[in-house]
């Protein structure tokens, strides 16, 4: 019970305190790599079955997977670590897991929009996607201007979490927009073009 009026944590050795510290950062600082990469992994299994469902293409299905999962992460990570003062924490993960779930959410739209295209042409195909970009920014702007409403807090650990998710979705958003019709291009990424009724409906189905 004495621990719900302790103010202030000290080592019962002074000369043991420090090197306890920085096996005690040390460890956390490991825990959360592991999470993170844990949390990345599962997130990937879990949408690749979806992607694969939603867009019946091995291609766009690895385009999605390697590019809002993958690259959005890879890219929120490095963000954070050129901001000032901050640090990984176990609010870290929950950046991980925004850049996750936004970013399967804004792979669905684009490129569903891209394989429905009836152009032949890929270029063409992904002119017309880009009719969903305005209904993307604008999600995206609803949750960069909610995550940064984070930043008033106090605590310093939740102010990181709404920057750092905050950063995030500003990268999902240009890797929609910019990125991925650039990389489908490179990568030789084809339009469908019409699909067959049922899996139309198993789309619309899991997209709700």
């Amino acid at each position: 019970w004495e621990w719900l009026f302790k103010r202030d944590i000290t080592p019962t050795d002074k000369h043991i305190g420090v090197g306890g510290w920085v096996i005690g950062r040390g460890l956390i600082d490991q825990g959360l790599n592991v999470d993170m990469l844990m949390l990345t992994s599962l997130g990937m299994l879990l949408a690749l079955p979806i992607f694969w469902a939603v867009f019946g293409s091995l291609s766009s299905t690895v385009l999605a997977a390697g590019m809002f999962l993958l690259a959005g992460v890879v890219w929120t990570r490095g963000a954070m670590g050129l901001m000032p003062e901050m640090h990984e924490r176990v609010y870290s993960l929950l950046v991980y897991a925004s850049v996750i779930v936004q970013g399967t959410s804004f792979a669905l739209h684009k490129i569903s929009a891209f394989q429905s295209s009836t152009a032949h042409d890929a270029r063409q195909a992904w002119q017309e996607a880009r009719k969903v970009d305005g209904m993307i920014a604008t999600t995206a702007f609803i949750a960069i201007v909610g995550f940064a409403t984070l930043w008033t807090f106090d605590l310093q650990p939740i102010r990181e979490l709404g920057l750092g998710a905050a950063v995030g979705t500003a990268g999902l958003l240009l890797l929609t927009v910019v990125m991925t019709p650039a990389v489908g291009l490179l990568a030789g990424v084809r339009p469908f073009g019409r699909r067959p009724p049922q899996q139309n409906r198993l789309a619309l189905v899991i997209q709700r």
